[in-house]
């Protein structure tokens, strides 16, 4: 009896290792949610084999010093660019000047629209793309097409892809500061293909992230982000290091920095509070209309912007280690 007793306890423990987790969490993000990561160098990293009950150590991640990434989930309000995504409901904001604006549904999230401060871009989901399913686990295939359109710098572009959810397998993740068990890898795959309408030429553009998920927490653990296309090859690597709830949901802007005035404006604006740095103005379809270089010294700034027709701008401020972005009105 004794014997039996410790065998069906070895079992249990067996199962309870190696059972196949189900992440009903992930992307279930709420507003107020912070989430930071650190940046690694992507060089000869590899995303590891597939199956179950694998081991996939990234202990030796190299760490780039000081580089971090936060994601904060915020209402489209109060993003600049509320008037472009009033259908969303949230937005995911990330510091490198990301916004993605998304609708949420008990299983499954849809991209409705982005804005890439730093590219130019600004793109509209025409039909709109499925970027997270809930529940995850290891056999989730799932399969979504979406259309869009969008502009990069002074280009006008239209197109359509397909977005492929796939369960890839489980097991134990290492990473540099943690090492977590039951962990689901889920793999990404957008194929996107596009016409520039100024030349009527098209190209295929390949995205594929891999993500590991545990059972509790709403973001990935660990994300490798590759692009692929005909132009260039680039790769992203980044752990979760911390993750909180603020009680507001504006996103940070560092006002006692930085501001302008007079906004609406119709012949000039002045900046104020100025370090090195760079600023921007783009128009609704994020064709940039002017940009400058601030350099070191320079605290106070007049710019001539009779040249901008009347309507709404957004005009960015980078620096080292920000970036802030505001509405222009221009009468």
């Amino acid at each position: 009896m004794k014997k039996t007793s410790l065998l069906l306890c070895a079992l249990i423990i067996c199962f309870q290792c190696f059972a196949q987790p189900i992440c009903n969490k992930a992307g279930d993000y709420e507003i107020g949610e912070v989430y930071q990561y650190q940046n690694s160098d992507p060089t000869n990293v590899w995303e590891g084999p597939n199956g179950l009950n694998q081991v996939w150590n990234f202990s030796n991640l190299l760490l780039i010093p000081f580089d971090t990434i936060t994601l904060r989930i915020v209402h489209t309000t109060s993003t600049p660019y509320d008037s472009l995504y009033s259908s969303a409901t949230m937005a995911e904001y990330f510091s490198d000047g990301r916004y993605y604006f998304l609708n949420k549904t008990t299983t499954d999230n849809y991209y409705t629209g982005m804005v890439d401060v730093n590219n130019s871009i600004t793109m509209f989901y025409d039909n709109t793309n499925r970027i997270v399913h809930r529940p995850l686990n290891s056999t989730t295939n799932i399969v979504d097409d979406y259309s869009e359109h969008f502009t990069y710098q002074t280009y006008d572009l239209t197109g359509s892809g397909t977005t492929e959810i796939t369960g890839m397998g489980y097991g134990t993740l290492i990473l540099p500061n943690d090492t977590i068990y039951n962990v689901l890898k889920v793999k990404t795959t957008q194929v996107q293909v596009d016409t520039i309408i100024q030349f009527s030429n098209f190209s295929t553009n390949t995205f594929v992230t891999w993500e590991w998920f545990d059972t509790s927490n709403k973001a990935p653990l660990l994300r490798i982000d590759s692009v692929d296309n005909p132009g260039f090859v680039d790769k992203y690597v980044y752990y979760l290091v911390n993750q909180s709830t603020v009680a507001v949901n504006n996103l940070e802007q560092d006002k006692n920095h930085f501001s302008f005035s007079p906004n609406p404006a119709n012949n000039n604006i002045t900046l104020h509070h100025l370090e090195e740095g760079t600023l921007s103005i783009t128009n609704q379809l994020g064709q940039m209309v002017y940009c400058i270089p601030i350099e070191k010294g320079v605290v106070t700034k007049t710019l001539s912007i009779e040249q901008l027709k009347s309507g709404l701008y957004f005009l960015s401020y980078k620096t080292k280690d920000k970036l802030i972005v505001d509405k222009l009105v221009v009468e």
